[in-house]
């Protein structure tokens, strides 16, 4: 036990010297040029992990396996699986029908062959296989760690009766495909819901938490830390090829819904152009390039700035006073190689356009360089920086139209 509490100890004082956060070296201030060929390099470097290639013939197998399955012949083989389903999840007690779904429990093989779904009663996790251009598909579900009680999902009441559909939510939810054995996709998915008002109905009240991935071989999107409430989603996304990380962003959306136009165009299955949801304020943490290469903080009040910008004023005070709110509102700053030097942070300008005073987007420099627009900075001066990159975008371009 005395050797085991040493260990500890010594474990303890190393983490603790580990985290211990040293004052950090502020990085050189860079000038506009430095930040432009710094910011172009990171890109061209990110774009170089992102093989179109490979995009490209995972998407057309992907597509060509849909192909398969929406011009089988399934109706016969779906029936027989959705009377197993609801002969084991729907129970009916007077004028009272009640769909209580279990996914752990969903079990059958499926199997496409000549044209033809065909459905087999098993114990087997609900699986499909199939063939395609001479090599073999296999998709399978996997459920477990469900909930102690069901969440109402939706309940109908009529003059005949009352019709609830309920579902044990998973700790994990998944579906995995092979190619001839070998990972095609993985689909996972950890949820958790916080029945904040405890009606045991999945509602607008509720807090839905947890995390999930998608890998595609060499490529794999994660969501961690997954936040979903009413009127708010949070989280951090991260895209990586291998082990290197792509592209990164930790934040937070909140909006507004407006649930009774939501429900409409659901019914309808048409949004009639208008979408009902709309967008507060957008907090960054971190959106990342190349593991922090390169990264923006922002906070953005959506509904603040929206009656500011794109508009004419009649006076240069009444422009400077709508720039200095604009500025209050749109928090965005530029760092590099994980420093928390800002290099460059969003401002806001006055232009005098003749007819007026025009708010325009900008970036101040910590060099102390003359502040300069979006516009400029990205198509002023020396564009040849940027050629690299619109070089391999092209490239890119082309190679997914073939």
């Amino acid at each position: 036990m005395k050797k085991l509490n040493i260990i500890l100890c010594a474990a303890l004082v190393a983490l603790s010297a580990l985290s211990c956060n040293k004052d950090e070296k502020p990085a050189a201030p860079m000038t506009p040029d430095q930040i432009k060929e710094k910011l172009a390099d990171v890109t061209v470097a990110a774009l170089n992990e992102v093989n179109p290639d490979y995009w490209k013939a995972w998407y057309q197998t992907a597509e060509g396996l849909a192909g398969v399955i929406q011009n089988a012949e399934s109706a016969q083989g779906l029936d027989a699986l959705k009377a197993d389903l609801a002969a084991l999840f729907t129970h009916q007690s007077g004028n009272k029908i009640a769909t209580i779904i279990k996914l752990s429990q969903v079990t059958g093989d499926l199997l496409i062959e000549n044209g033809t779904l065909k459905y087999t009663k098993s114990t087997n996790p609900l699986n499909l296989s199939m063939t395609y251009n001479g090599k073999s598909y296999k998709a399978w579900m996997e459920a477990s760690g469900e909930s102690g009680e069901p969440f109402q999902l939706t309940e109908e009441i009529t003059m005949y009766g009352t019709t609830t559909v309920s579902i044990y939510v998973p700790g994990t939810v998944a579906v995995h495909v092979t190619e001839n054995s070998v990972l095609y996709m993985d689909v996972v998915v950890n949820p958790s819901v916080d029945d904040v008002n405890g009606n045991g109905k999945l509602d607008e009240d509720d807090i839905i938490e947890g995390s999930a991935y998608v890998q595609i071989p060499a490529y794999k999107v994660t969501i961690d830390n997954l936040e979903a409430k009413q009127m708010s989603v949070a989280g951090v996304i991260e895209l990586t090829h291998n082990s290197t990380s792509v592209l990164t962003l930790d934040g937070k959306v909140e909006y507004d819904i407006d649930v009774a136009a939501l429900i409409d165009n659901v019914v309808k299955a048409s949004t009639k152009g208008n979408i009902p949801i709309t967008v507060d304020d957008v907090t960054i943490n971190k959106l990342s390039l190349m593991g922090g290469q390169a990264y923006v903080v922002a906070d953005v009040d959506i509904q603040d700035i929206q009656g500011l910008v794109d508009k004419t004023y009649s006076s240069e005070s009444q422009a400077k006073a709508a720039a200095k709110a604009v500025d209050k509102s749109f928090k965005a700053e530029l760092h590099f190689d994980n420093n928390s030097t800002v290099q460059a942070s969003f401002t806001t300008l006055v232009e005098n356009t003749g007819s007026g005073y025009a708010l325009v987007p900008a970036l101040a420099f910590a060099d102390g360089s003359q502040p300069m627009s979006l516009e400029e900075f990205f198509e002023g001066g020396d564009t040849k920086v940027w050629e690299p990159v619109l070089a391999k975008i092209t490239e890119y371009s082309l190679k997914l139209r073939k």
